[in-house]
């Protein structure tokens, strides 16, 4: 077999493109993208990669990111890429990549489809990107589906395993089936129909629900979308965004703690392996901000209280770039302690309440879609791609909770400068607060009980 490094080098040129074969569905070369995710197997029998021709196996993928499996992923391409590109969740033995894949971006359509599976792939193929994030409501279902067709292919040509990969996705947006023509609110109408659901579980314009009912459909679809039997981490997606501004706090809660409830127990069927939030605002908003800002510790008290000390919601996601900043430089987040007998509470950075809290975080929009990409930051990081500077400086905050930062693939020369930045160590805490001058050092907290 083929050197799998070898076609990751060779993933910008030759492995994107078919072989000679012009009867071959997919070739982007004469801009022939149509139905591609119907096409995967065809285009790549036609890559020029000498590998085993591509069996598709029926039925979902199983299994789940084990430690044994994430180390192997690690140890594939140690030569290149430094063992310290890995991170391990907290109470974990994965090894997880500081950078991630995520699939936002783009148009649900099939050019998309064909440049979003390639950037996965290469991505996955360069040894330094095992994190792979999306959500039901990304393109309209497709990029779920996208994903579903590369771990296919990972497993069945390229001799990669399920456990190798850490695989997250979301769930409460209300998403329509752009492939197969389906409004999302057809399954919103038919859970009212069937007495499962009422009309005030849902946020108006059938926008978001984090119902059980609507949650067990979405997972269930997003489960199928991707071809897995278990998916490594369940986000419900902006739940207090989109909940906080419609009802009262005791509301909310109540509907955050049915949603857990419901989650650990398909944790204990075995669809989901941990779950958490995907979040925008609320764990970046200061407390005097009502309905916005959300309070970290109370929501790992109410998971403690609905599902038990040994609960699953070990994850959080959160925007964190050079211009949204909050989490580690805001002291926002409101902690309360008993010290003898007397009761404190104190405000701390996001991070730092993850240390303490030991729940672990995604940081999303290191290069806020792109408008980052040509903000100038100082070249000592070792990187030569401005875009690439910004990813290597959100990866590297010197702050134990901090897993993976996750950027979109697509644009074969972004992918190329991104991976870059895993062949490259993280930097030094020294480094990194050099970076930052003249505001050097914000305080040792972000490093607090970490």
């Amino acid at each position: 077999m083929q050197n799998l490094t070898d076609i990751s080098k060779r993933g910008f040129a030759s492995n994107w493109f078919g072989g000679n074969n012009t009867g071959a569905k997919i070739d982007p070369r004469q801009k022939k993208f149509n139905e591609f995710l119907k096409n995967v197997a065809d285009y790549e029998d036609n890559l020029d990669d000498n590998l085993h021709p591509y069996s598709k196996e029926q039925g979902p993928l199983a299994g789940f990111a084990t430690g044994e499996g994430t180390m192997k992923y690690m140890e594939r391409n140690n030569d290149i890429i430094p063992e310290e590109n890995f991170k391990t969740p907290f109470n974990s033995d994965l090894k997880i990549s500081s950078l991630g894949v995520g699939t936002y971006v783009g148009a649900p359509d099939d050019e998309t489809d064909y440049y979003m599976y390639n950037g996965i792939k290469t991505s996955v193929l360069s040894g330094g990107i095992n994190m792979i994030d999306t959500a039901i409501n990304y393109r309209y279902q497709k990029s779920e589906r996208v994903v579903g067709a590369v771990l296919d292919s990972l497993v069945n040509k390229y001799g990669y395993t399920r456990d190798e990969f850490f695989v997250a996705t979301k769930g409460g947006f209300i998403a329509d089936d752009s492939q197969n023509g389906i409004p999302g609110r057809i399954i919103i109408e038919d859970l009212i129909s069937e007495g499962k659901l009422k009309k005030e579980d849902v946020i108006q314009g059938n926008i978001h629900c984090i119902h059980p009912a609507f949650l067990e459909k979405q997972l269930d679809l997003s489960l199928k979308n991707m071809n897995l039997e278990t998916v490594d981490l369940y986000y419900l997606h902006n739940a207090y965004e989109m909940q906080g501004p419609n009802h009262s706090s005791d509301v909310v809660m109540d509907r955050l703690g049915a949603a857990f409830e419901f989650l650990e127990s398909k944790v204990e069927e075995g669809k989901i392996k941990n779950y958490g939030m995907a979040t925008w605002l609320c764990f970046r908003a200061q407390p005097s901000e009502e309905k916005i800002y959300l309070n970290l510790q109370k929501v790992v008290e109410m998971a403690e209280k609905v599902c038990g000390k040994d609960n699953h919601f070990n994850y959080i996601q959160a925007p964190i770039n050079v211009m949204m900043a909050e989490a580690f430089v805001e002291p926002w987040q409101e902690f309360t302690e008993q010290k003898g007998d007397e009761t404190v509470t104190t405000k701390e950075m996001l991070v730092a309440i993850c240390n303490i809290l030991e729940i672990n975080l995604v940081s999303s929009q290191p290069l806020f879609q792109g408008k980052l990409a040509g903000l100038s930051l100082p070249n000592q990081m070792g990187v030569e791609n401005v875009a690439a500077r910004h990813l290597q400086l959100i990866r590297s905050i010197p702050t134990r909770c901090l897993l993976s930062t996750l950027v979109g693939m697509k644009d074969s020369k972004n992918v190329k400068n991104n991976l870059e930045v895993v062949k490259k160590p993280l930097m030094t805490k020294e480094e990194w607060f050099d970076v930052l001058q003249p505001q050097k050092n914000p305080g040792n907290n972000i490093e607090k009980k970490s």
